[in-house]
């Protein structure tokens, strides 16, 4: 399969298979990136139908059929003609212009948030997968962002990890309540051909709830601050992508999903009207704030 859909260009690229209400929140985050300016496109991989979700995304594709569902999100390759592609996983939303991203990625084939480990645990025991792929090192990565590029190395990557779902059991690390996933073929990809870069979560790109304390979020006012000590070094840090991971009891997500969806379906209600007479009622409520307006510049801003 191959697109020439956005040849050459930069795509934001998120997934949403299965049921509708992922397909909501991927609308919900193509919101708030149109709400805080991004040019770039945004692209939607989707098995669902419905309109008022795909106007929200300036292109929508099928997915590749016989790609696992959790893989799907590596295949931008394939369903488009982009050469660069920031993939995050719908249940994000932006806080931030997002087209900065691009910038601080370039010339990099694939990107992850992570680190490499050699032990504990990450889809089972680290020491025992080690054996199992034949590495001295795993990647251990947060897959709900990952960017990566129209070039050698990056296609090795994805290549390599759509190799890894094909034999899962055999070349991955384990299974997510029985399903093959985009972390365990992602990270034996990175690791076996020693390609692409894990970026550490005090970068602050993008961040999951649960791996901060102290976290503040206003995706209106552009702001997602945390404290994160999760991979050892602790940093206040100001992400551009709050990733709730765990949207099943986050309600610090939904609220602001609500927020984002409240306003803009308020901003698209607005209406440019200059000059049109004033009724009664704007006249009198009009009057009320210029008294109180008055009143407060007298007690508070003397001499104004």
């Amino acid at each position: 399969m191959s697109s020439n859909l956005f040849s050459g260009q930069s795509i934001l690229f998120t997934v949403a298979c299965g049921h509708p209400k992922y397909a909501k929140q991927a609308m919900a985050l193509a919101m708030s990136i149109r709400l805080h300016g991004a040019q770039t496109p945004i692209v939607l991989l989707s098995d669902i139908k419905d309109p008022e979700i795909e106007k929200w995304f300036d292109a929508v594709v099928s997915p590749v059929p016989g790609v696992e569902p959790y893989l799907q999100k590596v295949v931008a390759l394939q369903t488009t003609g982009a050469d660069q592609v920031l993939f995050l996983d719908s249940d994000s939303l932006a806080v931030r212009n997002l087209d900065e991203l691009f910038e601080k990625l370039a010339g990099k084939h694939f990107v992850a948030m992570g680190d490499w480990i050699t032990d504990g645990s990450y889809w089972g025991d680290t020491k025992s997968n080690l054996k199992k792929i034949g590495v001295e090192r795993i990647a251990r990565m947060n897959g709900g962002f990952m960017y990566y590029e129209r070039t050698p190395d990056g296609q090795k990557v994805v290549d390599e990890a759509l190799r890894v779902s094909k034999d899962f059991d055999k070349l991955g690390l384990d299974r997510l309540v029985g399903k093959i996933h985009d972390e365990g073929c992602v990270s034996p990809a990175m690791s076996t051909t020693g390609l692409g870069e894990l970026i550490p979560d005090t970068a602050g790109y993008s961040l999951t709830p649960w791996t901060c304390v102290d976290v503040k979020l206003d995706v209106l006012g552009g702001t997602f601050q945390a404290v994160n000590g999760y991979r050892g070094e602790v940093r206040t840090v100001h992400p551009y992508i709050y990733h709730t991971a765990q949207s099943g009891w986050d309600l610090r997500y939904w609220r602001a999903v609500r927020e984002v969806v409240t306003a803009v379906e308020k901003g698209q209600q607005l209406k440019l009207e200059s000059g049109r007479k004033m009724t009664l009622l704007q006249k009198i409520a009009r009057r009320s704030r210029t008294i109180l307006t008055t009143a407060y510049k007298k007690i508070f801003l003397k001499g104004f």
